[in-house]
Order: structure tokens, then sequence, then C-alpha cells
């Protein structure tokens, strides 16, 4: 009777902190898997969060209320109340905690997210016990909202509290995450496991902790890898919405080779995957010229690929012409405006590939905001930073780059209109006869060098990217990869910056871990 009126207080004191909602409405009629809880506040709490899979025990059916909770059970235990998923990358983050660890991918998801760090540059302590205010600021990066960062805090011991943990005490002081006790909160004391599953379960009521965002449009092409391949691939990657198939090129007749593939276009339409081909001009300039430059062969151009969309039900095309002559310019724009009026009436998109706005002879034959009136989407090609002819190895897509260049590239094109394309391949240089050349690897190319050379890639924090200097066959590399993390973040900035989307070059240069740092993106 006594544990009965128990679990119905702290219902009732659960429940007075705000409305109950589905998610988080604790759940008392939990059959209890652990022996060591019965005398604990927050048995209900345990019950509750281990019934959903957030907190597991240490085995023995123990769950060790009273033990400090380690700063690896605190990433994964925070990891799966976010609901991510872990990500098992190829470069470990931290010398301790390998790809053996039970908490690697756990850690990994964290640190891709921004979450958790490192007490210093390449170690994580695993096994130390996590201090009330570590857990404040942990928290708190968490939190999609600050707004709170400037409360008085009423607590004795404030002054004890580390500048760098006084913001985040004051926004879970607000919001009634971490009120402390007895007048105190405590910041070196040790976070109890007891304590932790009081705040997992109150941090899953916070009513922006599950705010819906808006989805970025996904964007694949297939490229390099076969049809199973693809499909494979599209299938790991469950929130890319549009597939981009190499299918139909410039013809020197005029018009564009007809290259489609009838089973991967019944599989996407199947598994409601739009499909947008991509219509390609092999970097012909000539050919180009002479299709754009003639209003008969253009119309005749615009004629057949509307047809190809009628024919096979298509969702749309992506226009990929690379390598125009600037004086095209006004032929080209020409070209998407009567490609977009034919299709549009029919419900159909146009997405057009382009460049950066890199004030070149590259560049110059696109009139940016010109084509952003006319087609659905400018997909701004966000790779090739630096290239043979700038005459030292670089990044191919630092953030800092990509970031530039897409607000620049905002100034012409409407947020809703921009999609950014991000390179799914590192761009390595050699050393020949001293100097220095490009070549594009795939992932697993790249981590299969690196783990052969055991030499450690260093994370850059300026430019979002790991390094790495090795030899093989005698022959000195150097790369800026890119990985999880690389895209995580490039990914991050595109949806802070208010595109409407991202696409991938290519689908099947990528490796697995990929797809579940963009998923908790």
């Amino acid at each position: 009777m006594k544990k009965l009126l128990l679990i119905c207080t702290l219902l009732a004191v659960a429940c007075t902190m705000g409305g109950c909602t589905q998610r988080s409405e604790i759940r008392a009629d939990i059959y209890s898997p652990f022996d060591d809880i019965t005398n604990s506040y927050a048995k209900p709490y345990i019950l509750d969060l281990h019934s959903r899979g957030i907190v597991h025990g240490e085995g023995n059916r123990t769950y060790g209320p009273h033990r400090p909770v380690t700063r690896e059970a605190m990433a994964a235990m925070l990891g799966r109340t976010l609901d991510l998923e872990p990500v098992n990358a190829m470069i470990p983050a931290f010398k301790d905690v390998t790809p053996r660890s039970w908490s690697y991918g756990w850690v990994q998801a964290g640190v891709v997210r921004s979450l958790i760090s490192g007490v210093t540059n390449d170690e994580f302590a695993p096994l130390r016990p996590v201090s009330r205010q570590e857990a404040a600021a942990l928290f708190y990066r968490a939190l999609p909202e600050k707004t709170n960062e400037n409360t008085a805090l009423p607590f004795r011991d404030a002054g004890a509290i580390a500048p760098w943990a006084r913001s985040a005490a004051s926004e879970l002081y607000a919001r009634g995450l971490m009120v402390g006790s007895q007048g105190k909160f405590r910041p070196h004391d040790q976070l109890t496991r007891e304590e932790m599953a009081v705040l997992l379960f109150k941090f899953l009521r916070q009513p922006d902790f599950r705010e819906e965002t808006s989805s970025l449009l996904q964007m694949g092409w297939h490229y390099m890898v076969t049809r199973d391949e693809f499909i494979a691939r599209a299938k790991k990657a469950s929130d890319m919405n549009v597939l981009s198939p190499r299918w139909y090129f410039l013809s020197s007749s005029g018009g564009a080779d007809d290259n489609t593939d009838r089973t991967l276009l019944a599989w996407a339409q199947e598994n409601r995957r739009e499909v947008w081909p991509l219509v390609g001009n092999r970097f012909d300039r000539e050919l180009t010229h002479q299709i754009l430059a003639s209003p008969v062969k253009r119309a005749e151009l615009v004629t057949r690929l509307t047809e190809y969309t009628e024919q096979y039900k298509l969702n749309g095309l992506n226009i990929d012409f690379e390598n125009i002559d600037p004086a095209d310019r006004p032929h080209f724009t020409a070209f998407i405006a009567e490609l977009a009026s034919e299709l549009h009436s029919r419900g159909k998109k146009v997405s057009v590939d382009v460049p950066p706005d890199l004030k070149d002879d590259w560049s110059d034959p696109y009139d940016f905001a010109a084509l952003a009136r006319h087609a659905d989407y400018i997909v701004m090609m966000a790779y090739n930073e630096t290239w043979e002819g700038k005459g030292q190895a670089g990044s191919n897509a630092s953030l800092p780059w990509v970031q530039n260049h897409i607000q620049h590239m905002l100034t012409m094109v409407p947020r809703e209109r921009l999609m950014v394309a991000l390179p799914f391949y590192t761009m390595r240089w050699r050393e020949v006869d001293g100097r220095e050349k490009p070549e594009s690897v795939t992932m697993s190319e790249m981590f299969q060098d690196i783990q052969a050379s055991r030499v450690r890639p260093v994370w850059d924090e300026r430019l979002g990217q790991y390094c790495v200097t090795y030899r093989k066959n005698k022959i000195t590399y150097k790369a800026w990869l890119e990985e999880s993390h690389s895209l995580a973040l490039k990914y991050r900035a595109i949806k802070q910056l208010g595109a409407a989307g991202v696409a991938f070059w290519y689908i099947g240069s990528e490796t697995d871990e990929v797809w579940a740092a963009i998923k908790n993106e």
C-alpha cells in the first residue's frame, strides 16, 4: 500500500510539471526488471524509461541508482532519448573509445551532433563520472531553443558553478529540469543514475523537445554503380526522396538519347521516390552551343524531353549542362524558360545544376537569378573548392567555403528554390615530380588507405573536416576527408541557412555512417 501511495504521489507531481503527453506520460504499471530500486524515489521514472529502451541496467537485475553516471553511459542515454542512430564511423573521434566499445556508436553520434566533446582533443574519458554541471551543459546543448540563459540562480553555491556551465544551469533551472536540493545546485557532485532518470524524464516533457521541423528535399545522383547497388543504397537512405539517374544526354542529331532504365523506374515509383532523371551535355561545349543557339533545335530538345516525362510518368528533370560557352548565357536561360513552361503545364518539375558563383568563365554562363525565376530548383554544386590549377593542395568542400557560397547564392536565388549538392567522395592529392595532383576517391578507398598507413587524421575545427598526410607506395598523399562528421556539419548549415534541399554526388561513393549522421540531423 505504501509503494502504491508513493507511485501515485510521484505521478501527481509529474503531471503538475506540465501537461502529460502520450510520449512522456509516466508508466507505473510496469514489471520491474531491477531488484535495487525498490526504495528509490526515481523508481517510476526508471521503469518508464527502461520500458522505452532509454535506460538499461548494469546486469544481474541491478540498475545502480546511487552509482554515478559515466560519460559513455550519458552519451548513450541522451542519444536514445533524442532518437539518434548510433554512428559507426570509420574514424574514431577519440583514442579511448574504439569501435570495439559498446558505446562507440553513441559517442560518435554525440560528437557528430555537436552534443558531446572530449576532455582533451583526442580523449573522451568514457568511464569518468559526470558532474552535475557537466550534465547541465550537455542537456543545454541538446535543447532546440535557449530562452532563459540569464535567469538568476537562487542557489547558495551558484558562485561555484564554472563559467562555461552558468548559462546551462540557468536555462535548466528555469525549465525545472535541474532545481537543486536544499538551496544548493551542487555543481561538482557526481550525477547519480537515479538523478539521471528524473532528468531524462523531465527532458522528454519539454514543449520544444519534440518540435517538428521541416525536412529537406534530398536528391541522390546515380553514377558509377550498378542499378542494384543504387537501389540498395536508396533503401538505406530512407529520407532520400528524389532519385536522379543519368538517362538523357545531348545527341549530335539535336535531341537527347533515351537510356531509361525501366526496372529502376518501376522500383522508384513503387517505393514512392520521385524521379528527376539527369539531362547532361557531357561537357561538350560545341554541341551545346549548336543546340542552345538555335531556336529550332532548342524547341526540338524541349519537345523530346517533355515526351520522355510523359511516356515514363517522370516527376521532373535535372538539367546538368556544364562547360557552357559564356556567350551562350542568354540561350541557356531561354532553354530553361521554354522547358519549364512545358513541364510546369504538365505538373512536372525542373531543377538546374550550377556551380557556385566563382566569377569566372565556368560560372559566367549561368544567370542565377533568371534561372531561379523559371526553374523549381537551382542545385548549387558545393564542391571543387580547390583544383589542380590553384597550384597547391586543399579541401574539396570546407565548411566555411560552403557556407559562404550558400549565403551568396541566396542573394540571387530564393531559399525555397535553392538546393545544395554535397560531395560523397574525397579529393586526395599526391606529389608527382614536385607538384601536387588531385584525384577523386570513394570514402571506403580513403578509409582503407588510412587504416593501412596507421596515421591518425586530425580534426580541423575551422574547416569542419579531418585532415591527413600519409605515404603509400613511396608517394605522399594529402587529403581533407568527407565522412559522417564533415557532411553532418554541412547538412546542418544548409538547414540553418534555410535552403530547400540537398543533393548528393554520388550515391554509392558513401559509407553507411553518412546516412545515420544525416538522419540524426
